[in-house]
């Protein structure tokens, strides 16, 4: 593999790593949920335990 080809698929992966990150963060967009930028800031932390966290919260029945 030339070094091109090894920053392209560098570059791929890493985007598809921020798209899973995000996934959240977009379901709780798209239910106007009230703490999105809460919900963005756990998705982003690097670990499993508070994206889990940010799923749930996103999926979460809001108060109406």
């Amino acid at each position: 593999m030339s070094d091109t080809e090894t920053l392209f698929a560098l570059i791929i992966v890493g985007i598809i790593i921020l798209a899973i990150l995000l996934i959240p963060y977009w379901i709780a967009k798209s239910r106007n949920h009230s703490y999105q930028s809460i919900i963005l800031v756990l998705c982003l932390i690097p670990t499993g335990f508070t994206w889990f966290i940010g799923l749930v919260w996103a999926l979460w029945p809001q108060e109406k």
